[in-house]
């Protein structure tokens, strides 16, 4: 797998996130889409991929869920629980674009605040780059590579709660 900064990505993020952005509020204007992920944090290493993040409302979450299943393919379902589940949209660009539904305030609301520490830890940020290297330089398998990172994400879970 190849990982390039995130910056060499901008350009066309920046189209598929307003082209997503676009499609989700045509479903409903109220909804809050935020860009997240690699792509969204300079100087990340990433591969290019766009993840969003809708934040729904706990009364909102399941007609959010019922109208998205209309327009985007399910993914990763085995993951869904009842605050958070997982769109794609692969009509718009041929990479996929992962579209993640949570309820505002639920566990699974986490993706903004660890893109915010990211954003703010320069250490956090080699750390999480290193991941990637390790991956791409053929030190860690695609299995290794997806534990650490799950293990990396709940570090940054608890660095959440700690500052709270």
């Amino acid at each position: 797998m190849l990982f390039k900064k995130s910056e060499y990505f901008q350009l066309e993020v920046k189209k598929k996130f307003k082209a997503i952005k676009n499609k989700i509020k045509s479903i409903d204007q109220n909804l809050g889409v935020v860009l997240i992920g690699g792509c969204a944090i300079p100087g990340a290493l990433t591969k290019g991929d766009v993840d969003v993040q809708v934040r729904v409302s706990k009364s909102g979450f399941s007609e959010t869920i019922k109208s998205f299943s209309h327009v985007f393919r399910k993914n990763n379902s085995k993951l869904w629980n009842d605050n958070f589940a997982i769109f794609a949209d692969e009509i718009l660009f041929p990479n996929k674009i992962d579209i993640l539904v949570t309820i505002i305030g639920s566990r699974s609301d986490v993706h903004c605040k660890s893109q915010k520490l990211l954003l703010k830890d320069k250490e956090l940020l080699k750390e999480y780059n290193k991941l990637k290297m390790n991956l791409m330089k053929g030190r860690t398998n695609e299995y290794e590579y997806k534990t650490k990172k799950a293990l990396f994400y709940d570090k940054l879970e608890v660095l959440m709660y700690k500052k709270q």
